[in-house]
């Protein structure tokens, strides 16, 4: 299973969207043999690969450049173990619910709401996301239970 480390690349001070929602109960689904916190590390793990698959896509002749005795690098091995990573986590999650999680933890953005929508409609869709949101972060669980 593979660890967060401590300190992320490009982390900024602020808390990111999943942490902000964690502080406020949304991760907390009662229904589920998962805890919040595993859902958070979950996602932070998701977002973590992500940030690597996409530093490697800036940086790409640099890292994918072999070494003298055609031995793959450090920064390659890490961005193949990254990119296999989110290709399992595409398959293992749902489509209904990838859009949430990938709207939250790796685009960083709440959903909008549409503004001729009343209270009521729109704290229900909350709660449909908050749903599918910790559905999604169960499979990634699942998923990293799995790879083992």
């Amino acid at each position: 299973m593979k660890k967060i480390p401590e300190n992320l690349p490009n982390r900024s001070v602020s808390k990111t969207l999943l942490e902000q929602l964690y502080d406020k109960g949304w991760l907390n689904y009662p229904a589920s043999k998962f805890s919040s916190d595993a859902r958070l590390r979950a996602g932070l793990l998701l977002m973590y690969n992500y940030q690597i698959i996409q530093k490697a896509n800036l940086h790409s002749g640099y890292i994918f450049n072999n070494k003298i005795d055609n031995s793959q690098s450090l920064q390659s091995k890490m961005y193949n173990d990254s990119l296999n990573f989110y290709r399992h986590c595409l398959r293992s999650v749902p489509a209904e619910f990838w859009q949430i999680v990938r709207k939250i933890c790796i685009e960083e953005k709440m959903p909008v709401f549409s503004d001729n929508l009343s209270e009521r409609q729109i704290s229900h869709l909350k709660y449909l996301y908050h749903i599918d949101l910790c559905r999604g972060l169960d499979r990634l669980i699942q998923l990293k239970v799995d790879i083992k």
